[in-house]
C-alpha cells in the first residue's frame, strides 16, 4: 500500500480539507504529531533544526576553504 493510501485510511473521518491535503502530497501525520506538542516543544525544534543547518553551512564553507588552500592534483 503506498503512502497516500495509508494516510487516507488513517484520517479517512478528518474531512475533504484533510483528504485535498493528504491528496495533494502533505503527510498529514506530521501536523498530527505537531498538534499534540506544545507551542515551545515546537520552537525547539525549529531551533534545533536551524542550529543543525548553521552547522552545516558552517562545515561546508571550511571544507571550501581547505579545498582552495590545498591545489587538485589533478589540475
Amino acid at each position: 500500500m503506498d503512502q497516500t493510501r495509508a494516510l487516507l485510511e488513517m484520517y479517512a473521518d478528518r474531512g475533504p480539507a484533510w483528504r485535498a491535503a493528504i491528496e495533494a502530497g502533505h503527510d498529514m501525520s506530521l501536523v498530527e504529531q505537531a498538534m499534540h506538542r506544545t507551542f515551545e516543544q515546537r520552537i525547539e525544534d525549529l531551533q534545533r533544526a536551524i542550529d543543525s543547518l548553521a552547522a552545516l553551512r558552517e562545515a561546508v564553507i571550511e571544507r571550501a576553504a581547505a579545498e582552495r588552500r590545498t591545489p587538485d592534483a589533478t589540475h
